[in-house]
């Protein structure tokens, strides 16, 4: 009975939290797909092999086995953060690699992005495992991507850069569904 009362209260808080403190917010370097094959799929590519999946999960991309290379072009005035005046180039690439006797994927991306006040840029080099750990349940994979980060405010000219780091995990349970999650040091 305790813990039903707990469960209840805390969904009750997470509730609150999530839908009543919700407010119009922007951001720069906001992980979106690069194409518009990404943004038909409503950003969720981590399920399908591709470079999209590069931005979103850096764990997604393991699945790849054969070398990729790509241009990208996405002009929208709407994403799922919002209404915005977005157009963004990419060119990248994956190579699929073993490493110490370990299937993976190297990865590798140039964006621009601009909108109406701001313009980012941003080099990427990712890892991702292939296979990593299987279980009864499902397949076990880990990611990263290495980010050097670049903005530009295009009224005043102020530019900074800065350095991320993307680390992600996937589980593929079978049957095309997954359980990923991504985290940005």
């Amino acid at each position: 009975m305790k813990k039903n009362k707990i469960l209840f209260l805390s969904i009750i808080f997470y509730s609150v939290m999530v839908f009543g403190a919700r407010q119009n917010c922007f951001a720069a370097f906001e992980d979106i797909a690069l194409s518009a094959r990404g943004e038909g799929l409503a950003n969720s590519v981590t399920a399908v092999e591709g470079m999209d999946s590069m931005t979103i999960n850096p764990a997604a991309f393991g699945s790849v086995r054969k070398f990729i290379t790509g241009t990208h072009f996405l002009s929208t005035h709407r994403t799922g953060a919002g209404d915005t005046n977005l157009r963004s180039y990419s060119v990248g690439a994956l190579v699929p690699r073993m490493f110490h006797s370990r299937n993976g994927t190297m990865g590798f991306l140039w964006q621009h992005r601009s909108n109406t006040n701001t313009q980012e840029k941003t080099l990427q080099f990712g890892y991702s495992t292939w296979q990593f750990l299987r279980t009864k349940k499902g397949v076990l994979d880990f990611g990263f991507n290495f980010k050097m980060l670049g903005l530009t405010a295009l009224q005043s000219g102020e530019s900074a850069s800065s350095f991320a780091l993307d680390i992600g995990t996937i589980l593929r349970l079978g049957d095309g569904k997954t359980v990923d999650r991504k985290s940005v040091v």
